[in-house]
């Protein structure tokens, strides 16, 4: 969503939850130690709003970090209530969200919550294979996963589905097998994270002791860079792509190991642009080596999808890619851009607002 839509978040972390995984210290990813009271929420919201400028047409107030649904069913309508109050108003708040496990929802209680505005649920799936979860001890099931989803979506209302790569027991291919699967469940929306350590926790001691090792950073973007284009193709949208950088993340404060950067979206997006660039020979079947012995003419710009024109190796190369998508495409710190050097004397990347998603197009000049 663009610069009309703002989401505001109330964390609680950990209220309402009753397993302890073994990745888990919502404190330390947070940056919030404890769940604010309920009259807290107006000035948590206060100051979103205070912050929004006249561009903001629509905001949503979303409870994250516990179970939501596990809470108290008393509680819940009073969270509820106290932010369904901005719905009515007057204010940018159209909607509410939360967040919970896939093993707490209560199919009577959706239509209650859709009452209060909510339009969307996000379960914290995680993997869809069991042995991870054991491994975990998430305390769920894929099956809980599946009817979980059945009933969000059954009751009208919208399914995020969270996952997190690098778990004990993961690898590249079960995390895309789980992408896959939350696709097919019917997931309008997704979280991607990357398996971080944090002190106080299960995994932090199977780390110490040599049981647990987790991504290295170039691994994690290089996973990302194959589950996102999963989702895109399927419409899904993509939220959020590693942890928000809390104090705590950013200080080292909590934190002991992962592939934790603060800016990780970037990265998987930059990686990603860097292998369609590896994957475009930009003259249609010949190889680079092979084109630079042939008398071609210059290429016409094209649309992503359609047959690329000859290229003569070494000469100027525009790219349009999508407005918002320029940087990514250039690469971190500039390395698309330089592979791409690589292979004409002259780069130029250029942002194109009738171009979405990955499309570019583009053309060759002296």
């Amino acid at each position: 969503m663009g610069r009309s839509f703002r989401r505001i978040p109330v964390f609680i972390p950990q209220l309402g939850c009753r397993h302890a995984c073994s990745y888990c210290n919502q404190a330390a990813i947070t940056g919030v130690p404890q769940a604010p009271p309920p009259e807290l929420i107006d000035r948590i919201v206060e100051q979103h709003l205070a912050t929004f400028g006249t561009d903001v047409r629509e905001a949503e107030i979303a409870f994250f970090g516990g179970t939501f649904t596990a809470l108290p069913v008393a509680l819940q309508g009073t969270y509820l209530r106290q932010a369904a109050r901005y719905i009515r108003n007057g204010s940018p708040v159209r909607s509410l969200r939360f967040s919970t496990r896939p093993d707490d929802i209560d199919p009577a209680m959706l239509p209650v919550y859709q009452s209060y505005g909510v339009r969307t649920i996000e379960l914290g799936a995680q993997s869809l294979h069991d042995d991870i979860l054991e491994a975990v001890r998430r305390g769920h099931r894929r099956a809980d996963v599946e009817k979980a989803s059945a009933d969000i979506l059954n009751a009208g209302l919208r399914l995020g589905l969270q996952m997190m790569i690098g778990l004990p027991g993961d690898s590249l291919e079960r995390s895309l097998d789980t992408a896959r699967r939350f696709i097919a469940l019917g997931a309008t929306e997704t979280r991607i994270y990357p398996t971080l350590i944090m002190e106080k926790t299960l995994l932090a001691e199977q780390y110490r002791a040599g049981l647990y090792k987790p991504l290295d950073l170039d691994e994690a973007v290089a996973w990302c860079a194959e589950i996102l284009p999963l989702f895109e193709a399927a419409g899904v949208r993509i939220l959020r792509v590693g942890l928000h950088p809390s104090e705590e993340l950013v200080s080292g404060d909590g934190f002991l190991a992962g592939p934790f950067h603060p800016a990780f979206r970037a990265l998987a997006d930059s990686a990603i642009w860097g292998k369609i660039w590896r994957k475009e020979k930009f003259d249609g079947t010949a190889s680079v080596e092979e084109t630079a012995n042939r008398n071609t003419t210059d290429a016409a710009p094209h649309p992503a999808g359609t047959p690329p024109q000859p290229v003569r190796r070494r000469e100027r190369l525009k790219l349009w890619v999508p407005a918002g998508q320029v940087n990514s495409a250039n690469g971190h710190r500039g390395e698309n851009k330089r592979y791409l050097g690589t292979r004409f004397r002259k780069v130029s990347i250029y942002g194109d607002p009738t171009l979405s998603g990955r499309e570019y197009r583009y053309e060759l000049c002296f």
